[in-house]
């Protein structure tokens, strides 16, 4: 696959331009053209004035190199592993949108247990190498989804639209050509199983081994949530190369009363990864809870990969205690809450400290009032520092989500829950119920406000007890993971 066209993008929308055309595009509709950091490079650009981009006719887009080095880097692996989660190249301005922080962060944790087994692996994000035909309709959904996410009336409607939406817009085909060229390379490894973090990557591959007539070829669906299975998930459960790894015992009950195949089904576990601090220790919550030793209550607040939950966030900063609180506001990719929070403390007259990818850690600091998370992308870095603010926290804000939802419980944190994304979310919330972490008075930001050292130290020995009786999910899910792949890949390769 060639794409024959490059991607201009101004921070008002997208052009598109052929590189062997040759008249220019005229963005008088915009304020400005602006080129792509990295994918194009500044050797090929023939001319650039503000409303007016020239390129040889003879250029080579950046985009299918990166595309190819991607397949070679998945070919070369001993399991490959994809996912969709942000959408547009690595190097592009204005254009890089964040779909969810689950689905990278889960594929992440999965690829770096692998290594520790000693096997290779590569994570290959499938949205961020589309050709530009196929921009519009993922960009209409991470669009439409943020918007949903950030509209009260909107989000409360999502819970009936979502099937319908998911069955209208079919992913698939638009992961479909960049899949494919993925699988021309990878299918001739019979045996050797590809794991999907996104229902629509594995239907994607899924669809083009059908077509193939090719079965030797294990697909995994790693299902993103507990106690809920999308719809999507089951389209090809009947095909003898589909496979499931689940987060826990219920979650595999439901797939084999919905026909799935007993011997197709595996519990794993929750992929955790290994830069969070989980299941603390009795010492190690009274060390952590002392007001001895803690002069102040550090609260981390998290938005989710759409962006939503904003006026609670919001809220919460507005009832802040800074005489006895501190707070780690993770804005993900979104530039927007970022700017709300920071006209928010300058009103406050509150000292803020901005950590970007860049940084190499967290690394609080006694006079630290306020740090604000915020990055360009939602690369390894940006999840690296997601994990230091759940570490740092006595108490979690957060929507009851697949991945900081579950990170936090896991990591014994309290927590202060946001309004739910969906049904799936309220399963979520059910099980931190169970595990007694949730903190709750009227709304989030009274909670934050009200909220007392002593009472999050009760919730913390509450939830190491409850985790220590009756975990939600099961322990050594590494183990659950690498024998669940060694037992596909030997039904496979006989």
């Amino acid at each position: 696959m060639r794409p024959d066209t490059y991607l201009i993008t101004t921070r008002k929308g997208k052009v598109l331009l052929d590189p062997r055309a040759s008249l220019p595009f005229k963005a008088n509709s915009f304020p400005s053209v602006a080129v792509p950091r990295g994918l194009i490079p500044p050797d090929e650009l023939h001319r650039i004035t503000k409303k007016v981009v020239y390129l040889k006719p003879d250029s080579e887009p950046l985009l299918e190199r990166y595309m190819h080095e991607m397949r070679e880097r998945l070919d070369a692996c001993a399991f490959p592993v994809l996912t969709a989660s942000v959408v547009g190249h690595r190097g592009i301005d204005d254009i890089v949108m964040t779909l969810s922080r689950a689905h990278t962060a889960q594929a992440r944790a999965y690829q770096a247990m692998l290594k520790r087994y000693g096997m290779s692996s590569e994570v290959g994000d499938v949205s961020t190498v589309l050709p530009f035909d196929h921009y519009n309709n993922i960009f209409a959904v991470g669009g439409g989804g943020q918007t949903v996410a950030r509209n009260l009336i909107l989000h409360s409607l999502h819970e009936t639209a979502a099937p319908f939406l998911r069955s209208v817009l079919h992913l698939e085909k638009d992961f479909r050509p960049t899949t494919d060229y993925f699988m021309e390379s990878l299918k001739d490894r019979p045996g050797r199983p590809i794991s999907s973090f996104h229902y629509a990557v594995g239907n994607a591959m899924i669809e083009y081994l059908v077509e193939n007539k090719i079965n030797s070829i294990p697909i995994i669906h790693y299902v993103n949530d507990p106690h809920h299975i999308h719809a999507n998930y089951l389209i090809h459960k009947n095909q003898p190369f589909v496979f499931y790894f689940v987060f826990d015992a219920v979650t595999a009950s439901m797939l084999k009363q919905k026909g799935v195949r007993k011997d197709h089904v595996f519990v794993t576990g929750f992929p955790l990864s290994d830069k969070l601090y989980v299941r603390p220790t009795v010492d190690e919550i009274k060390s952590q809870y002392s007001d001895e030793l803690s002069n102040k209550m550090t609260v981390s607040v998290f938005t989710g990969g759409l962006g939503g939950n904003q006026d609670e966030i919001v809220r919460i900063a507005q009832g802040f205690n800074f005489q006895t609180q501190r707070g780690i506001f993770y804005c993900g990719t979104h530039g927007d809450l970022f700017e709300r929070l920071k006209r928010q403390f300058e009103r406050q007259k509150v000292k803020v400290r901005v950590v970007t990818s860049n940084s190499p850690s967290l690394a609080l600091q006694d006079n630290d009032e306020v740090v604000i998370i915020v990055g360009q992308e939602l690369d390894d870095e940006l999840i690296a520092l997601s994990y230091e603010a759940i570490n740092e926290a006595h108490v979690v804000c957060t929507k009851p989500s697949g991945d900081i939802g579950i990170e936090s419980l896991m990591a014994g944190k309290p927590i202060v829950p946001l309004a739910r994304w969906g049904q799936h979310e309220g399963k979520i919330e059910e099980i931190m119920e169970d595990a007694g972490a949730i903190v709750a008075f009227k709304h989030p930001g009274q909670t934050v406000k009200k909220v007392e050292m002593k009472d999050l130290a009760r919730t913390a020995f509450n939830i190491c007890d409850r985790l220590e009786i009756n975990p939600p999910f099961p322990d050594h899910w590494e183990k659950l993971a690498m024998d669940a792949l060694k037992s596909i890949s030997a039904k496979r390769e006989t």
